[in-house]
């Protein structure tokens, strides 16, 4: 996709009566991801933030010589985390805190591009990917895209016993439940949380 086409699609309008469209400040604004994606200014933040301790490794190779390519550098994204030294008493600090904590849970980096994958059977899109949740899916994700903007959504985690159920239900229509699925993934057992 090049730019003339991400400019094109927020002018498309949609709906029965063409009144709906894209919010050109929101975050389904195609425009925004593009610049982001194009200059790597996420990939940067992850990657190279003054906030976040990086896990890497330098060992010397002992199957080489004493050559400069003699050393093996190992970078581990994934054991990533936030500095411990950073200011925890003022809000900015906390936020940044928090912040660079949610940078480093969203993009895990198992292989050591910008991604959601986790490695870990407990990881969210591993979740989402779930035979029984598979239907759900779109729902869940359209869900909490409208909690990041703000919107009141009824999304709840009910414990029946040891299992957990995530239930998103409708506000307007009382006893209407959009979303009703067990909160386990397929590699996890529904009642111990152990992996299979």
């Amino acid at each position: 996709m090049d730019i003339e086409d991400v400019s094109n699609i927020k002018n498309i309008q949609l709906g029965d009566e063409q009144d709906v469209f894209i919010n050109p400040e929101g975050p389904l604004n195609l425009m925004h991801g593009y610049v982001n994606a194009r200059n790597g200014y996420m990939y940067n933040k992850r990657f190279y933030s003054s906030e976040i301790e990086t896990d890497y490794s330098m060992r010397k190779n002992k199957e080489a010589s004493s050559s400069p390519e003699g050393w093996v550098f190992e970078r581990t994204p994934v054991k990533d985390k936030v500095y411990k030294d950073l200011c925890k008493k003022t809000p900015a600090g906390k936020y940044l805190i928090r912040y660079h904590a949610q940078l480093i849970k969203m993009f895990p980096s198992v292989d050591g591009s910008l991604s959601i994958e986790a490695g870990r059977p407990n990881a969210l899109t591993n979740f989402l990917r779930a035979e029984h949740v598979k239907k759900d899916a779109k729902y869940i994700l359209a869900a909490l895209l409208l909690l990041s903007e703000g919107v009141d959504i009824e999304i709840d985690v009910d414990k029946m016993g040891e299992k957990k159920s995530l239930v998103i239900k409708s506000k307007k229509c009382k006893g209407r439940v959009f979303v009703n699925v067990d909160m386990h993934s397929a590699w996890i057992d529904p009642v111990t949380q152990k992996k299979k």
